[in-house]
């Protein structure tokens, strides 16, 4: 499992993306047009999929996964504004726990259940790990720019 990676500093060179089919970062696992934004911290290259209120020279702290040497930022705090972006959804955990539940539900019929436990395992996990990117990103320490400022 990739390593959640956090970066601080101000923002630059900020457009909006629309990923289409088959021009999607590599592991992001996009699967169709995906609204984005592109950005550099500090002269490092991150994308997040969204539209976050962020913009040039905004202090933000972002964290997410390395991929080619861009950061697919799971979780923003815009540390000019106060505010955060991304974290697990609703939607996240309410269908980790209906494929729990199904999953329960029928493990005696065959392979069904094990099927739906499979899956939502693997919601946990993803879910898990945008939570925790939202949990990085909201205790990291501002960086030595936002303290001179």
């Amino acid at each position: 499992m990739a390593r959640l990676v956090a970066l601080s500093g101000k923002v630059s060179q900020v457009s909006q993306t629309n990923l289409a089919q088959g021009a999607s970062l590599e592991g992001s696992g996009t699967a169709g047009p995906a609204p984005g934004l592109s950005f550099r911290v500090d002269d490092r290259p991150a994308y997040y999929r969204g539209q976050p209120a962020v913009g040039e020279g905004d202090l933000v702290t972002v964290a997410g996964l390395e991929h080619g040497g861009v950061l697919k930022a799971l979780a923003i705090r815009n540390r000019s504004t106060g505010v955060d972006y991304g974290g697990a959804t609703a939607l996240q955990y309410l269908v980790l726990g209906v494929a729990t539940l199904a999953g329960l539900l029928t493990v005696t019929v065959g392979g069904l259940g094990l099927l739906f436990l499979a899956a939502a395992g693997w919601i946990w996990s993803r879910a898990r790990r945008r939570a925790h990117a939202l949990t990085m990103v909201r205790t990291a320490a501002p960086s030595r720019a936002r303290r001179k400022a």
